[in-house]
Order: structure tokens, then sequence, then C-alpha cells
């Protein structure tokens, strides 16, 4: 039954899901409906981030880098204050994962964790914690449309959790913390409690990982050689992709027998990306 609303003797027309400064509200205030969409736009612009983002060729990593957060983060973050909150959130999570892997050229069974590492880009849910900081710090003005709601504490005693105004929304910082600074911070806490094999490599997250100014080939062989996650031989024959498991020197090629093959092993410092291993790189006909 659709509800009618007349205003001055002209009916308005009734939607189920009308559209306020490009934002689809849902009768619950959920955002399904609007995440789903957004969603669908990331991954459409993943495809032309995937035009410049081959293997054996590419951009370089500032140009993916720049270009994603441009095409990319821009349409997934907008508004983002208003609907973190909502359960539906990873479903535009799940697109810009798909970002990062290629700006990292990871595969897709890289742990999520080791994306925003290897792409120098904050994770998603804290990148909408820092939004929403600002947003809050800049609402304490007198003169901000938002100021009389975040200092009402009545406006959301009878509210749902999800629908809370800014200020009982954001659980993470105090108020008066700098955005970059605790985003930063926390990026650094979780990683420091990680316990992936990248951690051995890239100790402490960082916008240009180390390797990054390295060109494209390279710097995917880097990545899934750090992360233990690529065309390893064992992994292609388990999925069934290949005929056999086995290295040149006849072992398994497993990510720790690359490592130390004596036949096509690793020369250099995965951490440092020395000389020894860029020389390592450009040289080797491995194919991760």
């Amino acid at each position: 039954m659709e509800l009618q609303v007349r205003l001055k003797g002209r009916a308005i027309t009734f939607t189920r899901l009308p559209k306020y400064l490009g934002i689809t509200l849902d009768r619950s205030l959920t955002y399904g409906v609007h995440l789903k969409a957004t969603a669908a736009k990331v991954s459409a612009r993943n495809s032309l981030l995937r035009k410049l983002a081959g293997c054996q060729w590419g951009a370089s990593f500032d140009v993916l880098r720049s270009s994603a957060l441009a095409l990319c983060y821009s349409c997934a973050e907008y508004c983002s204050p208003i609907w973190m909150q909502s359960a539906h959130t990873k479903k535009i999570d799940i697109a810009l994962h798909d970002s990062m892997r290629l700006i990292s050229g990871c595969i897709r069974s890289t742990p999520i964790d080791n994306l925003p590492i290897l792409s120098g880009i904050e994770p998603p849910d804290i990148r909408r914690g820092k939004l929403s900081l600002r947003l809050h710090q800049r609402a304490t003005a007198t003169d901000h449309l938002l100021h009389g709601k975040l200092v009402s504490g009545a406006f959301y005693k009878r509210r749902l959790k999800s629908r809370n105004p800014l200020s009982a929304r954001h659980h993470g910082p105090a108020p008066e913390t700098d955005a970059d600074i605790w985003a930063t911070n926390e990026w650094k806490r979780r990683w420091s409690q990680s316990s992936q094999q990248l951690r051995a490599y890239i100790g402490e997250p960082r916008p240009h990982p180390a390797g990054c100014d390295l060109p494209r080939r390279d710097w995917v062989l880097l990545n899934r050689l750090r992360s233990g996650h690529g065309r390893f031989a064992a992994f292609m024959h388990r999925i069934g992709l290949a005929n056999h498991g086995f290295c040149r020197c006849g072992d398994l090629q497993t990510p720790t027998h690359v490592l130390e093959c004596p036949v096509i092993g690793v020369r250099g410092d995965l951490a440092t990306v020395d000389k020894d291993l860029c020389d390592w790189l450009r040289e080797t006909d491995l194919r991760l």
C-alpha cells in the first residue's frame, strides 16, 4: 500500500527507495541497496584499473595507487560516516580488496590483511573511521549543521545502535585525536599483532613499501615471494593446473623452497630489496 501525500493540492510521487544527496535510502536505513550499487560501481572502475595492471607489463606502483584512490576509493567512501555501521559494508570491502590486488599483483588466495600493506593503502574500515573522526571534529564547531545533533545526548537515547549520530557511533579515538595519526597508529597496531609471513619482510605499514619503484613484472614477483602466495608449481599441481609440482632441482616447488633452491633460489634481501635482489628479479625466468 502506497502512502498518499499531498502538498498544496499536488500529489507527491511515492518511491520505496528515495535518493538524497546521492545516498539511496531504504525503509529500515540499512543502506543495503545503496552499498550494493556502490560496490558495483567500484567493480566497474576496477575494470579500468585492470587495463593498467598487467603482470608482465603495466603502470608503475604510484600510477596504479593514485588511480585506485581517485577512481575506486573516492566512489567507495562517499558519505561513509553515514553508512559505516551498516552490516552491508562487506560488499564495499570486497570490491576494494580487488583494487588492492591490482595494485600489488597479489593472487586471490593472498591473506586479506596483506593487501593494504602491499598496496600502501590503509584498510577500508580504518579509512572510514578516519573520515568519521574528521567529520566529528568539524561538527564540533557551533556553526556546523551537525553541531546540535552532536552535542544532544537525548537525540540518540531511543535509537538503534546503527542509527546513532556521529558522536555515539565512533567508539575509537578521543574526538580531539588527529585523524591521520589515529589511522596510522591503528594500522600499525593491527599489523604488529599479525602472524603473517609478510611481517618478516615488512615490519611496519607505509604508503610506499620497499620495492614499489621496481618495474611491474619485478614488483609482482617480489610480492608473491614475500607473501608466499603465487603460482608455485606445488600449488598449481594441487589445484589441477599443472602436470607436476616439482622444481628444476627435483624437489617440490613450494614458497619456502624457492627461497632456498640451489638452482633458482632467490638472491638478496626481500626486506630491503637490495641490489642483489633487484638483479635476480630482473634476470630470473621464474613466473609466479
